[in-house]
Order: structure tokens, then C-alpha cells, then sequence
């Protein structure tokens, strides 16, 4: 099982395209996390959506692909074997998983973050549309459209 979580540490200020705070993966009971390491905190939003056309890519097709969280020294390495992800960081491998698993758990993840109404970007800001059609691509890429 796979799940997803997006933390803001300004969780009472509205939401900022900048906004730092932290990305954590759980692979049924490990935990892959920026969590505990300041060098790790990144701008949320960006990440995600990085995050998001990286999965999608490897969803395409593509072998392997390099995640690097915006403005932040955590690296995940994600590769394809026989229609299986794994996952890395400099310590530890996690795998194998389905790539729509781990599509299914940033989705649910994000969900969850943006449930919060002071998480949502202002919709005339700057990302805002970015950050949107990359969730709306990966909800079309789970649908199978």
C-alpha cells in the first residue's frame, strides 16, 4: 500500500505558490519523507507538480525518471521494470509497485491537502492554473481518458 502527504508549515496563512513544507511517501510501513531534515522542506507546489509529470511520464512509458523537490536537496529515483515501479532515495529501495498505485496515492493525497480551503492557491495567482492542469491530468490519466 501506498500513500501520499503535502504539509505546508504556514498552515494558518493562505496559500502561496512559494509555500515551503513537506512531501512524504509511505510504502506500507516505510516512510520516504522531508519530514525531520530542514535541508529537505521545499516549495510544495511546485514539487507536486513536478511530482505529477514524473509519474505520468513513467505512466507513458519512460524507464526511469529523477525527482528533485523545487528548491530542496530530497531526490527520489524512480525506474520501470517489467511494468513495475521502484523507488530510491541515497538509503533505501521500496518496491516493486504498479505506477497507477502510486498515481492513485498522490492523487488521494492531494485531494486530501487541497480539502482544506486555506491550502488552495488564489485563483488568479500565479501556478494556480499550473498546479490545477497537472491534477486534472493526472485524474484523466487514473480515468483512463
Amino acid at each position: 500500500m501506498v500513500k501520499f502527504r503535502i504539509s505546508r508549515f504556514d498552515r494558518e496563512a493562505p496559500a502561496h505558490v512559494l509555500d515551503m513544507g513537506d512531501l512524504t511517501f509511505v510504502f506500507d510501513d516505510k516512510i520516504m519523507s522531508t519530514e525531520g531534515n530542514s535541508r529537505y522542506a521545499n516549495m510544495v507546489y511546485l514539487s507536486v507538480v513536478e511530482l505529477i509529470d514524473i509519474l505520468t511520464t513513467l505512466r507513458r512509458g519512460a524507464k526511469s525518471r529523477r525527482f528533485v523537490a523545487a528548491d530542496s536537496s530530497f531526490t527520489l529515483m524512480f525506474e520501470q521494470k517489467r511494468q513495475h515501479i521502484y523507488v530510491w532515495n541515497e538509503i533505501k529501495k521500496y518496491g516493486p509497485f504498479f505506477v497507477d498505485e502510486l498515481l492513485a496515492a498522490v492523487n488521494a493525497g492531494i485531494d486530501h491537502f487541497l480539502a482544506d480551503p486555506l491550502n488552495e492557491l488564489l485563483p488568479n495567482g500565479p501556478m494556480h492554473g499550473d498546479f490545477h492542469e497537472s491534477c486534472r491530468e493526472l485524474k484523466e490519466m487514473l480515468l483512463g481518458l
